[in-house]
């Protein structure tokens, strides 16, 4: 399975974009290599399916800037208790049964949730709930770990 991947990202400082305005943070690209939408796990209420998503200022001027990189786990109750036992809760979004719809809005609510005044603020405040990825979305192995 390839996952869909559109555009690249890089760590910078967005410096060119004015520091009195709020910067609104932009879901570029999503991908992961357990599931293709509109493909669904085959057990949705007891599932794990890891995301790597790409996300950059909404409000770049049309100039495209690259992003940053994000890991996520979509996971679900009876997978934790069955597979884990215990897990820390960064970098996961628990649902009680695994749906897509859930999944957009979850993400929605958190890019809202996020807008900062900097780029830098705006990277710490997601990075509070999902593991910074370094490098480019490009050419990256798979996330590690399974279904």
């Amino acid at each position: 399975n390839n996952p869909r991947r559109e555009g690249a990202s890089s760590s910078f400082v967005l410096s060119s974009l004015p520091q009195s305005s709020m910067i609104y943070p932009e879901l570029r690209d999503i991908c992961s290599h357990d599931l293709t939408p509109p493909a669904m796990p085959a057990e949705p209420a007891e599932c794990a399916v890891r995301f790597e998503l790409l996300v950059a200022p909404s409000n770049d001027g049309g100039d495209r800037m690259p992003g940053e990189r994000f890991a996520l786990v979509v996971a679900t109750p009876g997978f934790m208790l069955r597979e884990t036992g215990a897990a820390w809760g960064r970098g996961f979004l628990l649902v009680p049964r695994f749906e897509w719809g859930t999944v957009g809005q979850a993400l929605a609510g958190l890019m809202a949730r996020c807008a900062r005044p900097t780029w830098t603020e705006l990277v710490g405040a997601i990075s509070g709930e999902l593991p910074w990825v370094p490098g480019s979305i490009d050419g990256v192995p798979p996330i590690s770990g399974g279904n």
